[in-house]
């Protein structure tokens, strides 16, 4: 069976929601300049390295933001703790971002695609026997994504980001989130 790589959860992301703004009716919530959000999400990730096996992680994901720009640009702290293993190693990974968000209403404001920009602070730890071995990096981070507004006050989303692209090893993950406006 083949593995579902990074783009195919996107793909995958980007159809379940489109979809749903087809079958489900939604209500536009537009957001104002100085109203916030906050969220909670899944995240799946990838440490990819020159030479060795990739290493998939899982955990947590949290956030919150600030709408600058009414609608369409937000500020947004994210904050996720994942684990994943191989053979018999074990990882822990941190990352703490901070993204500008401009966003694009659509289908009436039923919906919104939305980039993301900005800087993360990313540590992981790998321990075998009880020995372990760090790496904090700090990294230019990019992504997009894509979100539903099935209530007033309530967005389900999926995002695709790039927390650190080094020249011989990165770190990507798929996130799906439930974000409260207020």
């Amino acid at each position: 069976m083949k593995k579902l790589t990074f783009y195919n959860y996107i793909a995958l992301g980007i159809v379940i929601i489109f979809l749903s703004l087809l079958f489900a009716g939604g209500v536009r919530a537009e957001q104002p300049a100085g109203s916030f959000y906050l969220g909670v999400g899944h995240h799946s990730g990838t440490y990819s390295e020159d030479g060795f096996p990739d290493v998939d992680f899982t955990g947590p994901k949290f956030e919150a933001g600030v709408y600058l720009v009414e609608d369409h640009l937000a500020l947004e702290i994210n904050y996720l703790v994942a684990q994943g293993n191989y053979w018999i190693i074990d990882f822990t990974g941190e990352a703490l971002s901070l993204f500008l968000k401009p966003e694009l209403p659509f289908a009436e404001g039923k919906g919104r695609v939305f980039g993301l920009v900005g800087f993360t602070k990313l540590s992981l730890i790998a321990k075998v026997f009880g020995y372990s071995v760090s790496m904090d990096e700090d990294s230019l981070s990019y992504g997009v994504g894509v979100e539903l507004s099935p209530a007033e006050n309530l967005r389900l989303g999926v995002e695709g980001i790039v927390y650190a692209n080094e020249i011989d090893w990165d770190y990507s993950g798929v996130n799906f989130t439930i974000n409260i406006l207020f």
